[in-house]
């Protein structure tokens, strides 16, 4: 996709597409009502929207920031946003909190984006890298299905769950890396041989 046709409801569209079935969208009128007050008028292009995992009543509550800027010079100001909507977060609510940045000025190489994400201070941070996808640059997040939905059947298990908490914290820990590992696990083999699987070259 071309970066210049991207916004921030794109994405938001993606997500909720992404989620549908294990998230559901809280409507959360607090931070409507202040969002305008704590957002840098240079940030447009930006919405929050709060998931909760559909399994739990209790749990699970994630805020996620999407904005779409024009330059790098920017990204600043994106964090100081995220730490200000972070500020006005309840707990447990504020230690669940990730931000979806897409650049517009398409400048930005992969290391400088892996730099940016590299630090979890604030939020758990993505950023759109050169050439990838919306699709690809959430599937890198919490949002990737663990499993493909014809092997889930709508059932999560104990296994699935300590994979995707993994994934949110590890960045190379991607959905085909959780594949290879899920498969590893439930072969049945001996602990020397799993992990032979897991790590072969």
């Amino acid at each position: 996709m071309e970066l210049q046709g991207i916004t921030s409801t794109l994405i938001k569209d993606e997500i909720l597409s992404l989620a549908e079935g294990r998230f559901i969208k809280e409507d959360n009128l607090f931070l409507d009502s202040i969002l305008d007050e704590i957002t840098p008028k240079l940030l447009d292009d930006r919405i929050v929207i709060t998931l909760k995992r559909a399994t739990s009543n209790f749990h699970g509550m994630r805020t996620l920031l999407i904005t779409v800027i024009d330059s790098q010079e920017k990204i600043k100001n994106t964090l100081q946003w995220a730490a200000s909507v972070k500020d006005e977060l309840a707990e447990p609510q504020n230690g669940d909190v990730y931000i979806f940045i897409a650049v517009k000025d398409n400048l930005m190489s992969v290391d400088q984006c892996t730099e940016i994400e590299s630090s979890d201070k604030i939020c758990r941070r993505y950023v759109l890298r050169p050439s990838e996808s919306i699709k690809d640059c959430l599937n890198r997040s919490f949002l990737a299905p663990v499993i493909t939905t014809e092997l889930a059947a709508g059932i999560s298990d104990p296994l699935n769950l300590a994979l995707e908490k993994t994934s949110e914290k590890q960045v190379w820990f991607n959905r085909k890396q959780q594949q290879v590992w899920r498969q590893a696990l439930l072969s049945g083999k001996s602990s020397s041989e799993i992990i032979k699987s897991i790590f072969k070259s």
